[in-house]
């Protein structure tokens, strides 16, 4: 999620996700090495992966996200124990201040970019009634449905069905 100005809204997408799918299912990641790190027992059980700034991620870090983002599986560690081979679930999002925030190729097939409109940075009352209703179960639970029954009528799994094919 990218927009140049600070207060948009880029990382309220943690808020909103963890009111649908609970706060036990998204991780926050202050930086992108924290995906990388050797002891990574809390990625367990988690569906969504939120990190801050990825435009300062280098690219040898942006390159081998490839395998972590498309993944089945993990290699999961926990302190003082043997790695084990465990399914992954994990999707990342990531918000940046730069349109261009890490080396993504054209024929780039992982990396969606979704440029978040400005116009509601320093509307207060907005702000406070959408962090209000994340914390309202009945608005998470219409929110849950509403995903749930959605009728796909796109092949969303298809290298065509894009958000912007430019």
């Amino acid at each position: 999620a990218f927009c140049r100005e600070t207060g948009a809204g880029k990382t309220s997408i943690r808020a909103f996700l963890e009111c649908i799918f609970d706060v036990e299912k998204v991780l926050f990641c202050e930086s992108i090495e924290e995906l990388k790190k050797e002891e990574n027992s809390e990625f367990l059980n988690k569906m969504f992966a939120v990190t801050d700034d990825i435009e300062k991620c280098k690219r040898s870090l942006a390159d081998s996200l490839k395998s972590v983002i498309t993944s089945d599986t993990f290699k999961y560690k926990k302190l003082y124990n043997d790695k084990i081979t465990l399914p992954s679930y994990l999707d990342l999002i990531a918000t940046s201040n730069s349109k261009t925030p890490v080396f993504i190729g054209d024929d780039n097939r992982r990396t969606e970019l979704i440029i978040i409109n400005p116009s509601l940075k320093g509307d207060t009352a907005f702000w406070d009634g959408f962090y209000k209703d994340t914390k309202d179960p009945k608005i998470a639970g219409i929110w849950f449905h509403y995903l749930a029954h959605k009728d796909l009528t796109l092949d969303v799994c298809g290298e065509g069905c894009r958000f912007d094919k430019v």
